[in-house]
């Protein structure tokens, strides 16, 4: 039993060792101000209600202070995830979107 118990945690070890996200996708603190073509998210109605449902559902551990800026966007959601109907509003044609990435507004 003690030999699978180090078995696992080797390749749990392993499994987190990675390298940085800087190097692995070659990005540094100026790229994004540098790109020509802004990164794009194809992401479907289900994608964005589901993710919706899961911010909700864990909203006390996301952000567990309250001062915590992330709060804002977490209120701006409401207070359930929206239904497909209420997203596209009678379009059911739609089946994904495209969101441009850019820096917030300030």
């Amino acid at each position: 039993m003690y030999s699978t118990v180090l078995i696992c945690r080797q390749y749990f070890r392993k499994a987190c060792d990675v390298e940085k996200p800087e190097i692995h996708f070659n990005i540094d603190q100026y790229t994004d101000a540098t790109l020509v073509v802004k990164p794009q998210i194809y992401i479907s109605i289900d994608d964005i209600i589901n993710t919706h449902s899961k911010l909700l559902e864990y909203k006390s551990k996301i952000a567990a202070d309250t001062t915590d800026a992330i709060h804002e966007l977490l209120d701006d959601l409401g207070e359930k995830a929206p239904t497909v109907e209420e997203l596209l509003g009678g379009n059911l044609y739609v089946l994904s979107f495209c969101l441009l990435l850019a820096e917030p507004l300030h």
